[in-house]
């Protein structure tokens, strides 16, 4: 990765609070989706969806969804860009079926 990527991506953030510590869930990566938008000789950009299983003690796992924006630099070999946009939970509705 830039070295800028690193030290402005909030994902390589110390968290002081410690938030996850203190709720007590566990959080398993599970995979991953690269949906490229756009390719040339020096930039690869693109939505990288990450998928994290969680739970908190006995609770069956919840699936969350990291989308982040990425560029990469395939001459370099390095990720240029990593925006978190969103996190996304996802629930089923039997109603909306």
């Amino acid at each position: 990765m830039a070295q800028d990527v690193v030290k402005n991506g909030l994902d390589f953030k110390a968290d002081p609070d410690k938030m996850i510590t203190q709720t007590g869930v566990v959080m398993t990566y599970d995979h991953m989706d690269f949906l490229p938008t756009s390719a040339s000789d020096t930039e690869v950009k693109g939505k990288v969806i990450v998928f994290v299983k969680s739970h908190l003690k006995d609770s069956a796992d919840a699936t969350t969804r990291f989308v982040y924006n990425v560029s990469y630099n395939p001459k370099t070999n390095l990720v240029t860009q990593l925006d978190r946009i969103g996190t996304y939970q996802l629930q089923s509705d039997s109603s909306v079926l």
